[in-house]
């Protein structure tokens, strides 16, 4: 009994010391990092993000600028829609209307707000629903006093987006999207085919913009959507990071490029509101895929750390998907980054 003992000690010592050896030689920092990379790929792995789909990113075409090229690998097929939500119970991915309606209308419990900020929710009239194959939320803001409004990432429901603005007596004069992934824009037809609504969109996510039907198809979901949702007008706007989200010509939220679920993904930030809108760059305690289409890990990962969790910790954080949190929230419980 001593001996295996002290066997295991000895074996303890020697790992110890060939790990150290290691981090010496590749550096500490470059080896927190690819830790931190293979724990994040093992998580969506795990969770399989995206409602239930992993992919393998070796197989993945990412630097490709052919735009025929860029959704052609994989060729793996997509599980059946019908059987994901029986399969798969993602944290990300979950259906939390209830949660996220109760967290627009109240502070964010897990930051103590600063008491010389108080939120006035008198600035503007928000809406949230759960839309799409995927669960995207959109969010509707409207401006009381000039009774415009604009839609953030419409993945579907468009009647229901019309009857809300019209309900409340706002005239819908704008479409703001994250990023260009087919689950977050399978509205945008019937909300052109009713309004003017202009398009608003990061132009590095142009080619996906373009592909939507590609895209469709390659997740499996075209026996779910119908032909005239796949066909949406050029956007109308390419933003750029420090751009403002415009109501009735009045600026109310900043731009950030943030990079990394896709080329062209963008955070809002509605400074008067204390809120800001990641689409699928941040989640609660997670980030988005890196395995599409020009993904890219190190960019999110600079992007989150580089910008997000350098703003203030009281802001509000409603993701593309899932549960609400807060920059504060994120900075000490999101281990993906």
């Amino acid at each position: 009994m001593k001996f295996k003992f002290f066997l295991i000690v000895i074996l303890g010592i020697i790992n110890a010391i060939v790990i150290g050896i290691y981090i010496q030689k590749q550096g500490f920092s470059n080896s927190v990092l690819q830790i931190k990379e293979l724990i994040h790929k093992n998580k969506l792995v795990n969770e399989k993000i995206l409602k239930g789909t992993y992919i393998n990113k070796d197989e993945i075409v990412k630097e490709e600028n052919n735009e025929d090229d860029i959704l052609s690998k994989p060729k793996q097929q997509i599980k059946n829609r019908d059987n994901i939500k029986k399969e798969i119970k993602s944290d990300i991915y979950i259906d939390n209307k209830t949660e996220i309606d109760k967290d627009i209308n109240n502070k964010t419990e897990n930051v103590k707000k600063d008491k010389n900020k108080p939120i006035s929710m008198a600035e503007f009239d928000i809406s949230h629903i759960v839309t799409g194959p995927l669960d995207v939320n959109c969010y509707i803001i409207g401006d009381p006093k000039s009774k415009k409004a604009l839609v953030i990432d419409p993945g579907g429901s468009p009647e229901e987006i019309l009857n809300i603005c019209k309900e409340k007596g706002f005239e819908l004069e704008s479409i703001y999207l994250t990023h260009a992934h087919f689950d977050h824009m399978l509205g945008i037809y019937g909300l052109r085919e009713k309004t003017e609504a202009k398009i608003y969109l990061h132009e590095d996510d142009a080619a996906l913009y373009r592909m939507l039907p590609l895209q469709v198809k390659f997740f499996g979901f075209g026996s779910h959507v119908s032909t005239k949702e796949l066909i949406i007008p050029d956007p109308d706007v390419y933003i750029k990071e420090g751009d403002h989200v415009m109501i009735n010509g009045e600026p109310v939220a900043k731009i950030y490029h943030t990079p990394g679920h896709s080329p062209g993904s963008v955070c809002f930030h509605f400074e008067k509101i204390n809120k800001m809108y990641t689409g699928d760059t941040l989640f609660r305690s997670s980030v988005g895929r890196t395995d599409l289409w020009q993904g890219s890990y190190e960019q999110i990962r600079n992007s989150v750390r580089g910008k997000l969790f350098k703003m203030d910790d009281n802001i509000e954080v409603y993701p593309g998907h899932g549960p609400s949190s807060s920059i504060g929230y994120e900075k000490t419980h999101n281990f993906s980054v």
